[in-house]
């Protein structure tokens, strides 16, 4: 029996990876952890692929040297953007990023190594759509939704839920790479009805708002799932996200999933083909719990910090399981 290594690939900043840096310390689990934005400027890599099938390489950096084939199992956790030389003109530097990028997806695509997730599965699981639909196949009660640029679609569908709907995003929460404006969860009212014709440039995603008990953070780990009560304080402001709130105006508590709701969970995260998802739910005062997104690279560094919930140990011994050789 041996063992390969735990790879994380990250940025450079992260709270969440340092706790996992230390807990395969504790385990005495051999790992690398990879910043991609000192690519190309700080670090190099190599991949030679033979006539006959064999595949070969390295990446070396500040603080990180790996060969591919040391490599038995992969987080993916939050990766920075490449840095390219400013020296470049603009067109240069696309270049240069899109090059860069090819390079290591080519890479990430020949490694055989176990993933948590594999970007190709992330960007696929990340379509609110298929999320969606996923879901209600699985059972799950799901909020009326319309994707939509068209004007008149939207105030309709505004129309039939009798004026409660929300707007939510498709794709990022932030509003431009420099100011990193955070895109909240809103309610859609009739005035905004008025500015309808902005839809033109650019789609939105809308629901049906549902009255809430509280939300739900479901986080799946392979086989485990971890569930935690997200609920703000009585006297808060129209409760749509509960990212607008400090965590000191949230409580957060353990719940008790049924068996069939955690066995669902498992199931949509495998149809998904991921190995680690964040799924959010809103639990209504009839205990019926309503789906409404999977995160496939979500956050959990907060949960830690405010309950006792062995989540970061959980991903450590799930990728360090994947390390071992027979």
């Amino acid at each position: 029996m041996s063992r390969k290594k735990v790879l994380i690939i990250t940025g450079e900043f992260d709270s969440t990876a340092d706790g996992m840096v230390r807990c395969l310390k504790r385990m005495s689990a051999a790992f690398e952890r990879f910043h991609p934005k000192e690519f190309p400027t700080k670090a190099r890599m190599d991949l030679t692929i033979s006539p006959n099938g064999s595949v070969i390489g390295d990446v070396v950096g500040p603080g990180v040297a790996f060969g591919w084939e040391e490599v038995g199992s992969v987080w993916y956790r939050r990766p920075e953007p490449y840095s390219v030389p400013p020296t470049l003109s603009i067109e240069e530097q696309e270049f240069a990023t899109a090059e860069s990028s090819a390079a290591f997806y080519g890479a990430w695509r020949t490694i055989g190594a176990f993933w948590v997730n594999h970007p190709d599965r992330n960007r696929i699981a990340a379509s609110k759509a298929l999320q969606i639909v996923s879901a209600q196949r699985r059972g799950f009660s799901i909020p009326k939704t319309l994707f939509t640029n068209d004007a008149e679609k939207l105030s309709t569908f505004y129309d039939e839920m009798n004026g409660n709907i929300v707007y939510k995003t498709m794709s990022q929460g932030i509003l431009g790479r420099g100011a990193f404006r955070s895109v909240f969860t809103s309610r859609v009212k009739r005035e905004h009805l008025q500015n309808g014709f902005l839809l033109s440039n650019g789609p939105g995603l809308f629901q049906e708002m549902i009255p809430k008990a509280c939300d739900l953070r479901v986080t799946v780990i392979g086989e485990r799932v971890f569930a935690v009560e997200i609920r703000a304080e009585p006297n808060s402001k129209e409760n749509l996200d509960w990212r607008r709130f400090d965590l000191a105006n949230l409580k957060h508590s353990a719940h008790c999933l049924t068996c069939d709701i955690e066995k669902r969970c498992l199931q949509l995260v495998h149809d998904l083909n991921l190995n680690y998802a964040a799924i959010d739910f809103i639990l209504r005062d009839n205990g019926e719990y309503v789906f409404l997104e999977v995160n496939p690279n979500g956050q959990y560094g907060w949960i830690e910090d405010v309950i006792d919930m062995p989540i970061t140990e959980t991903l450590a011994e799930l990728l360090v399981r994947h390390t071992i050789q027979f």
